[in-house]
């Protein structure tokens, strides 16, 4: 038997150094954020990505695979899916004509869009509600009241917020973070290109008339994007991918022990 040290990604480039020839996986959250830690004194190092003593890389979206494979073509790279809690984010039909956005990420983002709707009266009488510094069941339940979630998520290995928000019932709007456009699709949402201000103003506006006037094809579509993410990010395939990730890195000749 042997131990194998599990680094993430932003740390792998302190850690790869300090411990030569001890196997090593790296658990990458975020492609983009795989040179974050890289320094002008590091720069010309070997990439832990390229070393023997790095036996794989777990990533938890094609969209980080495909980063990493372009980045690193000869690494071993598996991919795990995120699940959603179906008990704690679960789908509500019966929804408040109100907006829920989490403000952390483009925090000067949500502001402009949200300035031109109000400047444009679009949002009179609207709740719209932060979700900051809430717990994970205070978080949920303002998801499953809500009719409309934004999210403002960029450069993300993986954008959980929207696909909570989308098991709740909640027409998602925003930007897919990436990491989160296999599943926030124009078929389960509204995806917005990153950094179109207008066009997203203009498409919660274009959103925002429809459940005023005709929001039965919109509960639908919230409906299919709940069952699609409840189904296929389900903690029954992400511990299926687990299992089978470390199947094949254990089915990988690990290196000797390291003496000292």
């Amino acid at each position: 038997m042997i131990d194998i040290l599990v680094v993430p990604e932003i740390y792998i480039w302190d850690i790869s150094p300090q411990t030569p020839g001890v196997p090593k996986v790296i658990f990458n959250q975020n492609a983009y954020q795989t040179f974050d830690r890289l320094t002008p004194e590091t720069q010309n190092d070997p990439a832990p990505y390229t070393l023997d003593d790095v036996l794989a890389t777990i990533v938890v979206s094609e969209d980080s695979r495909e980063y990493l494979h372009y980045a690193f073509p000869n690494h071993q790279l598996l991919r795990i899916r995120y699940s959603v809690d179906p008990q704690v984010f679960r789908y509500e039909p019966r929804k408040k004509l109100q907006i829920a956005y989490m403000p952390r990420k483009l925090p000067y983002d949500a502001v402009q869009v949200l300035s031109i709707l109000e400047s444009r009266g679009t949002l009179a009488g609207l709740p719209v509600i932060k979700i900051e510094n809430m717990s994970e069941a205070q978080t949920a339940a303002v998801m499953r009241e809500s009719l409309i979630f934004l999210n403002f998520g960029v450069e993300e290995g993986w954008s959980l917020p929207p696909m909570e928000a989308m098991s709740c019932g909640c027409i998602a709007i925003g930007y897919d973070g990436r990491g989160g456009r296999e599943y926030f699709t124009p078929e389960f949402g509204f995806p917005i290109p990153a950094d179109d201000i207008v066009g997203y103003a203009s498409t919660v506006e274009r959103v925002l008339a429809q459940c005023r006037t005709d929001p039965q094809p919109l509960m639908e579509m919230a409906y299919r994007a709940s069952e699609h993410v409840r189904n296929v990010y389900s903690s029954g395939n992400e511990e299926l991918d687990i299992v089978r990730a470390w199947e094949q890195i254990l089915a990988v000749p690990t290196l000797p022990p390291v003496v000292t």
